[in-house]
């Protein structure tokens, strides 16, 4: 199950990444509402 692993772990991957841009989004937008 080497294709589930990779799966499981280019999903974190793309969540971190996700949580990130969130993060970004929310420091440059936060302060200019």
């Amino acid at each position: 199950m080497s294709w589930l692993s990779r799966f499981s772990l280019a999903q974190r991957a793309l969540i971190g990444l996700m949580s990130i841009i969130a993060l970004v989004f929310g420091a440059i937008a936060i302060p200019q509402l």
